[in-house]
C-alpha cells in the first residue's frame, strides 16, 4: 500500500539498540532485525494497525473564553454541547471557542484533527493534535461548525461532528426597526384611509340610484380622500423637517457614543419617512394636475435633467450616450415628462453594478408622426423575471436592502398613464434593463 508505520516501545518493541543495515527478510515475509539484545522478528501480516474509525465529539463551548453549559446563566444551550445541534446567539456573542476530542485512547497523543466553519472558512483547517478552534468578530448570520478526526494510525472519521450556529443581528439592523418610524407616522393616515374607504363602501351599498350617480359619488369621495392625503402629508412634512433638524443638532451636542448612534438611527428613519412623503405628494400631484401641453425640446430637457445629477452619488461612474431624433413637433406636459426622464436616469445610477466598468446608460428618443418613443438601456444589476411582475407596483422593491421607498417606478408608470402613454420593461439579472415608453 506504500504506507509507512513507525513502531515504538508502546507497540511492544524492547528497549535496545539496532545495528545499522542488520536486517533480513525470509520467504514467508517475516523481517529480522539485529540488536545489542538479540534479534527481533516482525511479521507485517500480523503487525497491529488500529483500523477502528473513532467517534468525534464536541466537548466544550465557550463565549469570549468563558465556558458555557446548559446550567450557565442565560445559557444558549438547553443540553450538553455534545448533544446540541443548533445554538442561537445574540449579535454581541460573536467570539466563540469549540473544544473537541477523538474517542480513541490508544496513543491518543497521535490523534489528528481538522475543522471548518461553514459560512466563514473556505476550506478545512488541519490542526494536527490541537483540540480547540476559536472564531472572533463573527458577523450576524448562519454558520455550521464541522470537526473530524483520526485515530493514532491515521484512520479518519470523515463524518465527524457538527453544530449549527445562528447569530442574530442587532435590532437596529432588522427590517422592522428601519420601518418602524415610517409605520408609526403613517398609522394615522392608514386608519383614516381605511375609515374613509369603509365609509365610501357603506354609502355605495345604501344608494339605489343609477350607475351614473353611484360612480359620481365614488369619484367625489376618492377626490376628497386624495385631497386629505395630500394635505395630511403636506402638514406632516413641517414637523418632520423639525425632527430632522433637532436630530442633527442633538448629534452635535451629545458626547455619549450610544446616544450618537441612536440619533443616527432616528435621522435615517426620519429621512426615509421624508422621502416617502415626498413621493406620496408627487403621486397625488400627478393625479390631480391638469395637463399643460407645450412643445417639447428633448435635447434641452435631457441636458437639463443630466445637469441636476452632477453631484448625485454614483453619477461620475456612468457613461451616458444620447441619441435624439425629432422629425416632427411633440407636445406634452413639460413637468410630468421631465419627472419621467429624471426617474429613469436616477434608477440605473442607484442600482449600478459595481463590478462593471464602465456603467452604461443609453438614451434613445425618437419622435415621428406615428409614435414618440423613449428608450433607456443600462448594464446594471438587472431585475429578475419574478420581480418584473411587480416592479411597477406601489411600495415594491426588487432588492429589500435598497434605500428607496419603492415608489419611483410606480410614479413613472402613473405619470406615463396620465400622459396617455405606455411603459415596457425588459431585463435580465446581471446584464441590465431596458425601459421603453411610447406615446
Amino acid at each position: 500500500t506504500k504506507k509507512c508505520k513507525a513502531f515504538t516501545v508502546k507497540d511492544g518493541l524492547p528497549h535496545c539498540s539496532f545495528y545499522f543495515n542488520s536486517k533480513y527478510k525470509d520467504e514467508s515475509g517475516k523481517i529480522y532485525f539485529g540488536s545489542n539484545n538479540g534479534y527481533l522478528v516482525i511479521d507485517p501480516m500480523k503487525s497491529g494497525v488500529n483500523s477502528i474509525i473513532p467517534p468525534v465529539v464536541i466537548t466544550k463551548f465557550k463565549i469570549f473564553n468563558e465556558q458555557i453549559s446548559a446550567t450557565s446563566p442565560h445559557s444558549p444551550l438547553s443540553k450538553d454541547i455534545s448533544q446540541t445541534n443548533e445554538i442561537k446567539l445574540n449579535y454581541d456573542q460573536n467570539s466563540i471557542t469549540f473544544e473537541f476530542a477523538v474517542l480513541n485512547f490508544n496513543s491518543s497523543q497521535n490523534n489528528q484533527y481538522a475543522y471548518w466553519l461553514e459560512g466563514f472558512d473556505k476550506t478545512w483547517f488541519y490542526s494536527a493534535n490541537q483540540r480547540t478552534a476559536t472564531y472572533t468578530n463573527l458577523n450576524p448570520g448562519t454558520y455550521i461548525f464541522h470537526v473530524k478526526g483520526s485515530n493514532n494510525d491515521g484512520v479518519w472519521n470523515e463524518r465527524g461532528a457538527y453544530v449549527k450556529i445562528i447569530i442574530t443581528p442587532p435590532y437596529w439592523k432588522t427590517w422592522w426597526f428601519n420601518l418602524i418610524g415610517i409605520l408609526f407616522a403613517l398609522t394615522l393616515l392608514y386608519l383614516v384611509y381605511i375609515w374613509r374607504t369603509s365609509l365610501i363602501r357603506t354609502k355605495n351599498t345604501l344608494l339605489e340610484e343609477t350607475v351614473r350617480q353611484r360612480t359620481s359619488e365614488l369619484e367625489e369621495a376618492n377626490e376628497r380622500l386624495e385631497t386629505f392625503v395630500y394635505k395630511a402629508s403636506h402638514d406632516i412634512k413641517g414637523p418632520l423637517k423639525s425632527i430632522i433638524g433637532l436630530t442633527v443638532v442633538g448629534q452635535k451636542d451629545v458626547q455619549d457614543e450610544n446616544a450618537k448612534t441612536y440619533f443616527d438611527h432616528i435621522l435615517k428613519s426620519t429621512k426615509k419617512l421624508d422621502n416617502l412623503l415626498m413621493d406620496l405628494l408627487q403621486i397625488t400631484k400627478v393625479r390631480k394636475t391638469t395637463l399643460q401641453l407645450e412643445r417639447i425640446n428633448f435635447n434641452e430637457m435631457v441636458a437639463g435633467v443630466l445637469s441636476s445629477f452632477e453631484n448625485f452619488p454614483g453619477y461620475e461612474k456612468m457613461k451616458i450616450s444620447i441619441e435624439i431624433k425629432e422629425n416632427v413637433p411633440f407636445y406634452s406636459d413639460k413637468k410630468l415628462l421631465n419627472s419621467i426622464i429624471q426617474n429613469l436616469i436616477e434608477n440605473p445610477i442607484k442600482y449600478l453594478d459595481p463590478k462593471k466598468i464602465p456603467n452604461i446608460l443609453d438614451i434613445k428618443i425618437s419622435v415621428t408622426k406615428k409614435m414618440t418613443e423613449l428608450i433607456f438601456t443600462d448594464n446594471g444589476v438587472g431585475i429578475s423575471k419574478e420581480s418584473q411582475k411587480y416592479i411597477f407596483d406601489m411600495f415594491f422593491k426588487a432588492n429589500e436592502n435598497a434605500n428607496g421607498t419603492g415608489l419611483g417606478l410606480y410614479i413613472v408608470k402613473t405619470t406615463v398613464e396620465k400622459l396617455q402613454g405606455s411603459i415596457l420593461l425588459e431585463s435580465e439579472p446581471g446584464k441590465g434593463s431596458t425601459f421603453t415608453i411610447r406615446f
